[in-house]
């Protein structure tokens, strides 16, 4: 079944080349797109049959996980193929997918996503061919991000690939859903440089009939880089608010404002305890102390 597909993938390009978009230009005239009815029909079902690829996937689709780092390939290769094709006038030159599909071997897995994004409707002169392959039966690599960065100088031209991008997704138990540039980089913990803590004011003094009286918190978390850190706030009257998780896209330092509303005199204390990605805990104390009127 896989074979058929991938037999009926190739014949559908190569009617995609020979009839794909022709710009072109007639004297003292303006450009005129022209777009063979073969061409549309084709070029329909090519983009009906690639989000069918899906099917084979897991719940969630490995096209729409966060890219978040990528490395460049060498395209100095693909170019001079490039430039050998026009002087033969081969028409996959002509077309980006085309380009895409020659260089790239599209793998025998359970999903695969190709995406085609041109910078305007009508004769194009930059295109970004982006491929998503996951199900490798591989024990680290789960799937591949490659993408084709294509520009031509007119119309008239073949495209040349400007750059090259690839990263992958890890398959390792327990890996988060996101393309790194690396096959499973090493996560490094991001420890907690500081945490500091503060009720305002540390002594206060009301009359007896004032209360309730209301403390503010302060806490700043500090941390060394990007990553989540999870804390939990809890009061001395016992109250213990649920788990949060804040994220640092950098190095920096995040501040967090509460209150502490008391009903009487007394020693009251705040604490918050870092939970991940190390275990650090802070306390601060007040107190409150009231007279009669006179």
């Amino acid at each position: 079944m896989r074979k058929n597909w991938q037999n009926g993938l190739k014949r559908l390009i190569h009617i995609f080349k020979a009839d794909s978009f022709k710009c072109f230009k007639r004297e003292k005239k303006r450009m005129v797109l022209f777009i063979g009815i073969r061409g549309i029909v084709m070029s329909s079902l090519l983009l009906l049959v690639l989000p069918s690829f899906s099917l084979f996937a897991q719940d969630k689709r490995p096209d729409g996980f966060p890219v978040v780092s990528y490395r460049t390939l060498d395209v100095k290769k693909y170019n001079k193929q490039i430039i050998i094709a026009e002087k033969k006038q081969e028409k996959w030159a002509f077309s980006p997918l085309s380009i895409a599909m020659r260089f790239h071997k599209i793998s025998d897995v359970r999903f695969v996503n190709i995406n085609q994004k041109n910078d305007r409707a009508e004769c194009p002169l930059n295109s970004v061919v982006t491929i998503v392959e996951e199900g490798f039966l591989d024990d680290q690599m789960r799937g591949r991000w490659t993408q084709f960065h294509l520009e031509r100088k007119d119309l008239t031209k073949t495209w040349n690939v400007r750059e090259l991008r690839e990263a992958f997704l890890c398959g390792t138990e327990g890996s988060k859903e996101v393309i790194f540039k690396d096959l499973c980089p090493e996560e490094k913990a991001m420890p907690i440089i500081d945490i500091s803590l503060e009720m305002i004011p540390e002594t206060a003094e009301i009359p007896c009939d004032g209360f309730p009286y209301t403390f503010d918190v302060k806490f700043k978390i500090r941390a060394n880089g990007p990553g989540a850190v999870v804390f939990q706030r809890m009061r001395s009257d016992g109250a213990v608010a649920p788990i949060e998780k804040t994220f640092f896209k950098k190095a920096g330092t995040k501040e967090f404002y509460d209150y502490f509303r008391v009903g009487g005199p007394g020693d009251y204390w705040f604490r918050v305890d870092i939970i991940e990605p190390n275990k650090i805990s802070r306390k601060a104390s007040s107190k409150v102390m009231c007279h009669e009127k006179n």
